[in-house]
């Protein structure tokens, strides 16, 4: 535990922050994490077409943070938004009204389901893996006030300082 201002910390030999924040210690990150699409949770989403989606197959890891890029109009909004997004709301809405009126695992369901799994009004597209999904929230960075710093990003970023601003002005508790 170390109390005082931040350059004291950097300072202070006994500090093991304030050795990171002078950057004589450092934590190594590898130059890339290896996924293995394989064994890990994912989404499989096979046979999407939407406006600029033609047949599109992709993998989307789970547990990870996972970015969808690509160039303009190459349809990015409409695979998180219009496609995979819906398709995993529909069948958590499905799981929990079958969890309601019989108790049946998501994890049961066999292959020869497959077909059951296809995405509501776009018979074609088929969504595998949703069962390791508990939930779904799409943060994007619409405008949520009347500025356009009131974003999910800024407005997090606001609600986390303010949270250890009054975190760091209670005392801490102790076992007595």
């Amino acid at each position: 535990m170390f109390q005082g201002t931040c350059s004291e910390a950097v300072k202070s030999k006994a500090s093991l922050t304030g050795q990171y924040l002078s950057r004589k210690k450092r934590v190594e990150i590898p130059h890339r994490r290896k996924v293995d699409l394989v064994t890990m949770p994912r989404l499989d989403l096979k046979h999407a077409a939407l406006h600029n989606l033609k047949d599109l197959a992709v993998q989307i890891p789970l547990d990870r943070f996972v970015c969808v890029t690509g160039v303009s109009g190459s349809g990015k909004t409409t695979l998180v938004r219009e496609v995979v997004l819906p398709a995993l709301e529909m069948r958590l809405r499905s799981r929990s009204a079958d969890f309601k009126s019989r108790s049946v695992k998501a994890e049961d369901k066999s292959e020869a389901d497959e077909e059951q799994l296809a995405i509501g009004h776009r018979p074609s597209a088929i969504l595998n893996g949703w069962q390791h999904v508990d939930r779904v929230v799409l943060v994007d960075q619409s405008i949520l006030g009347k500025t356009p710093r009131s974003n999910p990003a800024v407005i997090s970023a606001h609600l986390m300082t303010s949270a250890n601003c009054l975190r760091n002005r209670k005392p801490h508790a102790s076992a007595g």
